[in-house]
This record gives structure tokens, sequence and C-alpha cells, in this order.
């Protein structure tokens, strides 16, 4: 079996650019919840599922805490002539070695009983030094280009040791169209429409911090995002256009029920999301891959507070 850094020693550099961040099934939570059931349960037969992404065996356990899920948001890097993921996807979701999951956030969701919902979401930086079952020691963002899905969910198990219960991906085409369906997203005082913030989100190389500055970017437009989706609320023309948009834009795994996560997310304000990041012990060099190593008792503790 092939290696992981074997797999990515083959890549051209025009797979290697960043090109893509998982944010659009946060815009399907956040619009889709303040949308109402029904219109959530139109488009939800229409979404396009992804079988046996998640591991049957070597898991951690379900949380004790009741109501918690975890989901794996992921950004895939895959360039086609045409989408990759979503319902309008014309070729296959996974290829061997054809993608690497560029951007990837693990989302907890806690389900309240009277009040509002809690979400927290931890980015995980790409470059992140890891162990991939069955592919040996890499990056973590090469475990959906050498396993696919599965292996990715448990690679991020393996690192956390918390169970992934939902898996979501979208692709370049898709990012750049959820957030035109928008009607783009306000940063920094600006309007970026799709290509705009597909480079925004994208950019490292320039940033002092590298990936864990282009983490904080990423977050900044997650959140303003959000509260674009939940402004939606009083256009229900355009709202009902970003959720078909998101719903064509986006995989999940095979046993996903967006009504249900509708109901959980109904109270949600975007402005109490709350966003974190991976700890990193040092940065270095494997061979020529410039590597993250992270604390993982520090990422463990912090998946595992309440």
């Amino acid at each position: 079996m092939r290696t992981a850094r074997a797999v990515w020693a083959g890549w051209s550099a025009r797979r290697k650019s960043v090109v893509a961040i998982a944010v659009a099934m946060l815009v399907l939570a956040a619009s889709a919840a303040v949308a109402g059931y029904r219109l959530v349960a139109s488009y939800e037969s229409g979404v396009r599922r992804i079988p046996n992404a998640l591991p049957t065996a070597n898991r951690p356990p379900a949380p004790a805490e009741q109501g918690v899920e975890h989901w794996l948001v992921v950004g895939s890097d895959r360039r086609a002539d045409g989408p990759t993921t979503g319902r309008a996807a014309h070729t296959q979701q996974w290829r061997y070695g054809a993608q690497n999951a560029d951007t990837m956030m693990l989302v907890r969701i806690k389900r309240a009983s009277g009040g509002q919902s809690e979400v927290r979401l931890l980015s995980l930086p790409r470059d992140a030094w890891v162990s991939i079952p069955g592919h040996g020691k890499g990056k973590i963002n090469w475990s959906l280009s050498v396993g696919g899905p599965a292996t990715m969910v448990q690679t991020v198990e393996r690192l956390t040791r918390v169970r992934i219960d939902h898996f979501a991906i979208v692709d370049f085409t898709g990012f750049v169209s959820v957030v035109d369906s928008l009607g783009g997203v306000e940063v920094g005082g600006r309007t970026l429409d799709g290509e705009q913030a597909l480079a925004f989100v994208r950019e490292r190389y320039g940033l002092a911090g590298g990936d864990l500055d282009r983490i904080r970017n990423q977050q900044r437009f997650v959140q303003a995002v959000l509260g674009k989706a939940r402004g939606l609320l009083t256009d229900p023309i355009e709202l009902h256009e970003v959720i078909r948009t998101v719903t064509r834009s986006v995989s999940v795994d095979d046993s996903v029920d967006l009504v249900a996560l509708a109901r959980t997310l109904a109270g949600v304000d975007p402005a109490g999301v709350r966003f974190q990041t991976a700890p990193v012990r040092s940065t270095g060099w494997r061979g020529r891959h410039w590597m993250l190593l992270l604390d993982r008792g520090k990422v463990r503790a912090l998946v595992a507070a309440p």
C-alpha cells in the first residue's frame, strides 16, 4: 500500500493550491434553521449522500454527555471540469490521489432542551503531522486523498478521541456558488463575492503566521457568513435560493437528517458560536514537507471540555 507521503510527492503544483473552505454546511445550518422545517424538508431528498463516509470499526465510544454530536466539515481542493460535491456533481466524489482536504473543522453541537443550542468549531491546520490509519504518517489533509472520507474521519477520531457523527464536504465550485447566492459576504468593511472570498480564505503565503493566520481569516469569514444567513429571515425569496444552492453544492454522509439539524440549530445565535484552533506544539520539516506538530493532549482537552 502506498504511503500518504508517496501520494503527495506525485501531485502537481496546481493541485497543491488552496481552493476551498468548508463553510457551506454552516450556511445550511443557519439558513435552514430560520427558514422553517417544511422548507428544509422540501430540499432534503435532493441532497447528495456519501455512502460509507463513516468508518465501521475501531472508533471512539459515543459521548457520555447527552444531546451532543460532532460533525467533520471539510473543504476539498479537487479541481475538475465540473462540480465534485453536491447534487450537481458530474464526477465521482472521491478518487484516490485526486484531492486533499484543504480546510477541516470539527463542529460540536450541543442540543438545548429549553434554550439555545451551543455550537463550537475547532479548526484543524492542514499541515498538522498525524498518523493516517493504514497509510503511515503524513499531513492531516492527505488523509482524504489516500483513503477517502472514512479514512479522514478515522484520522481525526484518532487525533481527538472523539466519535464523529456526521461528515460534510464542499469543493471549490460549491463554495463560490454559495457565497454568490448570499449576495456576497462583508468582511472588514468590504463585500466579497464568491471568487474574492475564495482568494481571501485561501491566502496564507502572504501572512506572517502562515496557515494559522489563514485559519483566523477563515473563522472571521465563517462568522460573517452565519450573520448574513440569519439576516435572510426577512427575505424569503433570497433565503429559498440560498438553501437551494447549498443543498446542490454540499455532500453529506447518508445518515444526516437535515430537518432534525434545523430543529437543533433554530435558536443558535451566530455571535455566540465559539471558534477554536487546535494547539500547536512545534513546527518544522519532514523531508521537504513543512509541518505542524499538534499538542495532542491540549487538543483532546479542548474537544472534551463541556
